[in-house]
């Protein structure tokens, strides 16, 4: 791009441009100039929404460390952004994801512990857990035993209906 000076609507379009060619040192350079609020806030919704659809683990969670402020990510996506990486297989990267996320993160982690207690990996959806506070792990636990043992008898009756 020239040097000249670009309107924070000309520096968004690059940088989500730059995040579809996967450049997201990039992307993240050109939007930290910006300016007014709106276009930074798509800008960094638009670098850590493309990186997730690419699902590139590494790139979500950079991203959302060198944001300048979490706030620019509050929305509904940003929320379900650890459901992305589940719903592609890498439970992995849905975790690595939602603990990045910090306090935003919580409702990622819940949804995790349960996919993975449902799916009757009961050891791994308690070590999810353990990264919860503790105070909502104790009032949480209770509920993803009964969740683990529902889904072992449906698994049960399945097996015994064969």
């Amino acid at each position: 791009m020239s040097s000249e000076a670009l309107s924070g609507e000309q520096l968004k379009e690059h940088a989500t441009k730059q995040a579809l060619a996967g450049d997201y040192v990039g992307a993240r350079q050109t939007a930290s100039r910006i300016g007014d609020t709106e276009n930074l806030r798509q800008a960094w919704q638009n670098i850590l929404f493309v990186a997730a659809e690419c699902r590139d683990v590494y790139a979500v969670k950079e991203t959302i460390v060198a944001c300048p402020d979490e706030k620019l990510f509050y929305c509904h996506a940003y929320r379900d952004l650890p459901h992305t990486f589940i719903k592609a297989g890498d439970m992995d990267g849905a975790i690595e994801v939602a603990r990045a996320m910090g306090d935003l993160g919580f409702w990622g982690l819940m949804g995790i512990a349960f996919h993975l207690a449902q799916g009757g990996d009961l050891v791994r959806a308690k070590e999810v857990l353990s990264f919860v506070h503790q105070d909502l792990e104790a009032l949480v636990m209770p509920m993803l035993d009964e969740c683990y043992s529902k889904a072992m008898a449906q698994q049960n009756i399945r097996q015994s209906g064969r």
